[in-house]
This record gives C-alpha cells, structure tokens and sequence, in this order.
C-alpha cells in the first residue's frame, strides 16, 4: 500500500547562512551531540521551529534553548521536589490526593493539556505540542512555590504530602509527554520516581496512583550549558 501521509521536512540554514560544502559550514550532528548531547540535539529541533517550516541552526540558540525549558523549568522541577522527598520523607511520596480546589484545577488543567497534545501530535503540530507540555511544567512549578510544601512540613504533613504527590503526578505526566522527544531523558526521569515506563499509556496516564512510591537519588538530568553571555 501506499502511504497515507508523507511529511516533508524544511530547509535549515546554519547562523543564518545556507549550508554548503564551499562555505565550510556544514553541521557535524556528531559534534554537536558530542558537545550538546542527543537529546537536548533533538528537543532543539523539534522545539525550535513547526516542524516541516525552514529554520536556523546555532550552538547560542541550542544553549537558550536547553537552559530555559530543560533545566531551568524541567530539570528544576525535578531536582527540588525530588531532593525535598528524598532528604525530608524517608525518600518516599505518600500519594495523598486528597485534593482541594488549588489541586483540582492543576489536574483538570493537566488532562486539558493531554487531549490537546495527542491532537498536536496527531497532526504533527510538534512544536505546539512540546509548548503545552512545558506551559504545564511552569503551572506545576507555580503551584509549588506557592503551596511551599518546606512550610508545610512545620505546620502541616497531611497537606505536604497532598502536594508532593500531585507535583510528582504531573512530574509524570510531563515526562510521558515528552517521551518521543528526549527518550533517553525521560527513561531517567522514570527511574528517579520509581515509575515504570511500559506500564504508562494514554489510556491509563490520567489515573492517579494507590499507593506510596519510593523516590530515587535524583541526579542533575539537565545540567546548564555554559554560554558566553
């Protein structure tokens, strides 16, 4: 049979250059991957420009790029809530949802953000597709700063461990949207919180877990590239 769909993609220019033998300036994938690694090599592409359209390719854009979504929004996000578990809670995430209206509308707002993905990814709108997914994260890292589960901890354990499970609920979620992107990141993003991969799918993302989960040393996922701003 035929295809039913064939995509095309566009054109890349390098610094604003066309690419070409004469000029010199044709790009190294290797190198870059080398220096950059893989999958923060194809976050950039994906996220940079619609997929399909033309685009520019420089290590500056690479590096504001990873720094900004990567580590200062995901990899952020991880690390603090996944250390304060770790160092606070006997490594362990009760999942409590016993949810008040703050909860409720982070998680109605994240299965809105699932449906929306699945059709961005269905229609390979995949640049739209990582924005809701990262739109989500800075919701998750609002949330808590301003639930601040560190004061919780003086005042009010019950309510602590409502927030620590929504916020490694949604770290999971995220994260599974993110999968066809960053794979090998996200693999290690599921060991952290102690979730296993094949057992997720987006028949069963929005249901939220029964029992406590043990948490992972979280390792540095995304440490910053180093720019020379």
């Amino acid at each position: 049979e035929p295809p039913k769909r064939i995509f095309a993609h566009g054109w890349w220019t390098n610094e604003g250059q066309k690419i070409s033998k004469s000029l010199g300036n044709v790009i190294d994938p290797y190198e870059v991957i080398s220096e950059y690694g893989l999958d923060q090599f194809r976050f950039f592409l994906f996220r940079e420009v619609p997929f399909g359209n033309d685009g520019d390719f420089s290590k500056d854009s690479i590096a504001n790029r990873v720094n900004s979504d990567l580590s200062n929004n995901l990899g952020n996000l991880i690390q603090r809530v996944c250390s304060f578990i770790y160092k606070n809670c006997d490594k362990k995430v009760e999942n409590n949802f016993d949810l008040n209206e703050d909860d409720k509308i982070l998680i109605t707002l994240s299965e809105n953000k699932i449906d929306n993905y699945i059709e961005l990814m269905n229609n390979q709108e995949i640049d739209k597709a990582i924005k809701i997914v990262f739109d989500l994260l800075t919701e998750t890292n609002i949330y808590v700063d301003r639930q601040a589960p560190w004061v919780l901890k003086k005042k009010n354990i019950n309510r602590m461990n409502v927030v620590l499970s929504i916020s490694i609920e949604l770290i999971k979620r995220c994260s599974f949207m993110l999968y066809p992107i960053i794979p090998n990141s996200c693999e290690k993003i599921f060991k952290t919180i102690n979730i296993k991969l094949p057992d997720l799918n987006f028949k069963n993302i929005y249901k939220l877990p029964e029992t406590s989960n043990v948490i992972n040393f979280p390792e540095p996922i995304f440490p910053r590239i180093e720019t020379n701003d």
